[in-house]
């Protein structure tokens, strides 16, 4: 039993001390671009850009996965599912990169709305919405940190010949 007690003292620390924690905020997403257009694997488009959030807690935070749908010009375009190994320092912005394919059909199924591919020629422009989480962790406890970002944004488009892969 004495030897029971310690274990059973630290667990409850660590469940009260997580208990109290602030969950890391999103703050914005940053450098969208279309990255490729590839026709060698499957007809998809390779976008990108990068998340950053704010740790407001004073202690460092482990980010294992962020899994997060993807909508562009009101449709759900994709889900992305990234695992990671990074860490939120305390107090501190962090970001994190992400990178997400668009299938042939639902580019193609977006254009003939007047979406994604009518924006890009035109006018350089989609409307992005992000939904989803990271999940964290923090003394062994686990946590999800939900986001919900929506924004205009114009893209960088990287030269034709660099474009298509």
């Amino acid at each position: 039993m004495k030897q029971l007690l310690p274990v059973i003292f630290l667990s409850m620390t660590v469940f009260f001390a997580c208990e109290n924690m602030d969950k890391p905020q999103f703050q914005a997403i940053n450098n969208v671009e279309l990255k490729s257009i590839n026709i060698a694997n499957g007809f998809n488009v390779e976008m990108s850009g990068d998340l950053t959030f704010f740790n407001p807690n004073d202690v460092t935070v482990d980010v294992s996965e962020l899994e997060a749908d993807v909508y562009i010009n009101g449709n759900k375009i994709t889900t992305v599912t990234q695992n990671l190994k990074t860490q939120m320092k305390a107090s501190d912005e962090f970001t994190i990169p992400l990178t997400c394919n668009i299938p042939l059909e639902t580019v193609f199924n977006d254009f003939k709305k007047g979406g994604f591919l009518n924006n890009l020629i035109k006018k350089k422009k989609i409307d992005l919405k992000l939904d989803g989480a990271l999940k964290a962790t923090r003394g062994g406890v686990g946590m999800d940190v939900p986001f919900d970002y929506e924004e205009t944004h114009e893209l960088k488009i990287l030269s034709s010949s660099s474009i298509f892969k």
